[in-house]
Order: structure tokens, then sequence, then C-alpha cells
């Protein structure tokens, strides 16, 4: 099924995704989906790692 849009229809609006690892004083962070920062890691590669573990630990818990 097709989806036309007329132009008096409301323009859907695309939230920014924002990046998720950030650094702070030398260490690495990253954020939840609920905003909390979870870290601090030495490098990023570390905080990526502890993001995987995070969410395959959520994944699980389903």
């Amino acid at each position: 099924m097709s989806r036309i849009q007329r132009n008096n229809d409301e323009q859907v609006l695309h939230h920014q995704r924002r990046e998720r690892f950030f650094e702070q004083d030398g260490q690495w962070y990253y954020m939840t989906r609920e905003q909390i920062p979870l870290g601090p890691y030495d490098k990023r590669e570390q905080a990526q790692e502890g993001l995987s573990a995070y969410l395959s630990y959520l994944n699980a818990a389903d």
C-alpha cells in the first residue's frame, strides 16, 4: 500500500541522532537511550566494547 502525502499534511520531523560516545577529562563514556552516561573508560574502543556488553545484557533480559 502506498501512502501519498498531501501538501497540507504535517511534515514528519526527523530526530537528530546524537553521538553516543564522548570524552571528558581524558576519559571516555557512552550515553544510554535514557541519557545516562556510563564509564569511564581509558579509550573510546573500550567504551564501544562497554556499550556492546550493555546492549547484550539488555537483549538477554528481554
